[in-house]
């Protein structure tokens, strides 16, 4: 209601102040690389081209795809049709703009069933405040300072995750490039001796074939897939899906504890990714994009995964990728040919202990980096909330009156 509002402020019908204008089609093809004039789309800059659409600074909001995503260009654009553009009303300073429309979150207004798709009239019925133009200026100022403040932290946030992923692939090659190892490993105990992988397997397999229509999402027996297997060599339990299986299936393909899982088939990149199955559930089965290897006596599954995860063994396998238009695979002959560091069993247990414990470390800060992070956002939607409560910045009694700023510019027209 009006009068619950500071002095100055009006409500009012986005509509009523605002109009929402339909981008210009302009596909790939069509475009003009060699321009310098960016190229909307609901993800932002999509390309460039040599002329604009729009001439003036302008907001792009996502109408198609990423929907509610709102976008300022200081400069000649092009919106293309999975867009709008608004040009602001003298009522409204385009920062101040900027940020309000980004405060409403215009995702919540997404009324498709298939491609997500934002409705005109829905973000056209949507109420708005309008404050005092002088009010608008201070709050921009107050909002820039603090966002920057967060991108600053966000950033710093975001170098020691980096730090952090490269001092544990350093840890690794320190471990097993003859040096570290010095200091973790028995007394009078030999350098690290390499024998190839095959000849440390008591036995190896590929996992259970399930198609995707066959996987659900509950109901069954838990079916573990490349994608729970992370790059730095850990299970991820999440979006991990069932599926039907025979008791002599279960059998065969349930999963055991100190099983090391190698992905046989991804991309280029993530093909090879490893980790070790510590019975986080039981029973679960594994996909034929897995093969489940199980080693002889004395070898410690958890000291090779460690290996495999180092650039040392990485490197190694890049020669071995065999790669079609969309999958590269890794065959069991090229793994089995690859030469494996060795060490008595109780200096594996030593390495390994060393590893878990500094590992242990590296991955607890990284999930407290992350909480970091995820409060980021949080932060800057308590600004936008404190700002449209009138308490992000102080009220100037001074201050022009936004509804009479409104009627000087519809005398004025």
């Amino acid at each position: 209601m009006q009068k619950d509002l500071p002095s100055g402020w009006f409500n009012v019908r986005l509509g009523d102040v605002l109009n929402l204008k339909y981008g210009k089609g302009l596909v790939k093809l069509d475009r003009d690389s060699t321009g310098k004039i960016p190229v909307f789309g609901s993800s932002g800059i999509v390309g460039y081209h040599f002329e604009p659409l729009i001439t003036v600074p302008c907001l792009i909001i996502g109408r198609k795809g990423s929907v509610g995503k709102v976008y300022f260009s200081k400069t000649p654009c092009w919106p293309i049709d999975t867009t709008y553009y608004v040009f602001p009303n003298p009522i409204f300073d385009i920062d101040f703009l900027y940020y309000l429309l980004s405060s409403i979150r215009l995702t919540r207004y997404d009324t498709s069933t298939a491609v997500p798709s934002l409705i005109r009239k829905e973000v056209h019925d949507i109420i708005i405040r309008v404050l005092p133009m002088n009010e608008q200026k201070r709050i921009v100022s107050k909002i820039k300072k603090l966002f920057s403040q967060l991108e600053i932290n966000k950033k710093a946030l975001q170098k020691v995750k980096h730090h952090l992923v490269k001092y544990r692939y350093s840890l690794l090659q320190y471990t097993f490039d003859g040096k570290f190892n010095r200091t973790i490993l028995t007394k009078n105990q030999n350098p690290l001796e390499f024998v190839t992988f095959g000849s440390l397997v008591e036995k190896s397999q590929l996992g259970l074939v399930r198609s995707i229509i066959q996987q659900k999402e509950y109901g069954g027996t838990l079916y573990l897939k490349m994608n729970n297997i992370t790059s730095d060599g850990q299970i991820s339990l999440e979006k991990i899906v069932y599926v039907d299986v025979s008791q002599e299936d279960l059998k065969k393909f349930n999963l055991c504890k100190g099983d090391l899982l190698f992905n046989t088939r991804n991309s280029f990149e993530l093909v090879g990714k490893t980790a070790v199955w510590n019975n986080e559930l039981q029973p679960v089965v594994f996909n034929n994009n897995i093969m489940r290897i199980q080693f002889k006596k004395g070898i410690q599954s958890k000291f090779i995964n460690y290996y495999m995860m180092s650039n040392i063994f990485r490197d190694s396998l890049r020669s071995s990728k065999k790669a079609t238009t969309n999958v590269c695979a890794i065959y069991q002959k090229d793994l089995f040919s690859k030469l494996i560091p060795i060490v008595s069993e109780k200096d594996q247990n030593r390495i390994v202990s060393f590893l878990d414990n500094n590992f242990s470390l590296i991955l607890k800060n990284e999930k407290l980096m992350d909480q970091l992070l995820t409060q980021i956002p949080k932060l800057q939607s308590t600004i936008f909330k404190k700002t449209f409560e009138g308490k992000l910045v102080s009220q100037d009694p001074n201050d022009e009156p936004a509804k009479l700023l409104l009627e000087k510019i519809k005398n004025a027209n």
